[in-house]
């Protein structure tokens, strides 16, 4: 065989086996990984002490309770906020004059039967 057909097989030869090792190590290095991960998982779960036994507290009551018993409950309701009327009147006169008399019952509020007078004017 000639010594060129023999560096070529040679150099063959090398580029098959350094495929080989880089396939070889693309599947070792993960299990490498793996197995060392198990082992420092040993040696942590080995090396912890040991729980020491012992007397619990006494558990407290976190809760009240009473006696239910039928009667009558106040009922009151504390609330915030603004109320307005649903209607709103106002009130123009159609002559001119200074008001001289005004009707108890005419104030924010209050309800004023029909055809009451409400103010007299001079």
């Amino acid at each position: 065989m000639p010594r060129e057909c023999e560096q070529y097989l040679s150099v063959q030869t090398s580029i098959e086996i350094f495929s080989m090792f880089k396939k070889l190590m693309r599947l070792a290095v993960p299990l490498v990984i793996v197995a060392v991960g198990i082992v420092i998982a040993m040696v942590m779960v080995g090396s912890r002490e040991e729980l020491k036994t012992g007397t619990a507290a006494p558990l407290l009551p976190r809760v009240q309770t009473i006696e239910v018993t039928l009667g009558a409950v106040p009922i009151s309701v504390l609330a915030h906020g603004n109320v307005t009327a649903r209607y709103e009147l106002e009130l123009a006169t159609e002559v001119t004059g200074r008001v001289v008399w005004v009707a108890p019952e005419f104030e924010p509020g209050k309800i004023v039967a029909a055809d009451t007078t409400l103010l007299r004017i001079d």
